[in-house]
């Protein structure tokens, strides 16, 4: 209820599911930015372009990709126990992905 207090039905037991469901409910399936993408380890690829074509192919939930300032291109993945993996690359056609 937000008054800065854990009481009552707000005490719960955290499992795994609980945060499952929390960080679900948070990031929207990957659609918006959470602190917890925060914590991820990253992979540098050729071309982002294939990556993101196999994501969507198989209809993988993915954040991104975004333009850092730096001109390269960034995707975040969810994967199991919901931990992030960035793949980046500087190559990416958002032409060929329908992704800009």
């Amino acid at each position: 209820n937000n008054d800065g207090v854990v009481s009552g039905d707000e005490l719960v037991t955290l499992t795994q599911q609980w945060f499952k469901n929390m960080v679900d409910q948070l990031d929207e399936d990957m659609k918006v930015w959470t602190v917890y993408c925060n914590t991820h380890c990253a992979w540098y690829v050729e071309d982002l372009t294939p990556v993101v074509l196999s994501l969507q192919k198989g209809g993988v939930p993915f954040f991104g990709p975004t333009l850092r300032a730096d001109g390269v291109h960034q995707l975040y993945v969810a994967v199991p126990a919901h931990h992030y993996v960035e793949i980046d690359s500087n190559v990416y056609n958002a032409a060929a992905s329908g992704v800009p």
